[in-house]
């Protein structure tokens, strides 16, 4: 039970942490044109949307939730 916290704990820290690096990013990307916005924010949409699947199978796995 114990590593199972952990792992939680560390995920939300994790989490915490990638929500307050985009906020940063945020005004910087309004300083590039169309172009350069999709190059750069591309990567990170396709990332974010696996993670978005990830955190769904494992929220799906659990009827209590």
């Amino acid at each position: 039970m114990d590593e199972i916290i952990d792992k939680i704990e560390h995920l939300q820290e994790q989490m915490k942490h990638i929500q307050e690096e985009v906020l940063e990013l945020k005004p910087l990307l309004k300083q590039l044109n169309d172009q350069q916005l999709k190059l750069m924010t591309k990567p990170l949409a396709q990332q974010g949307y696996t993670l978005l699947h990830t955190l769904a199978i494992l929220l799906g796995e659990n009827p209590f939730i």
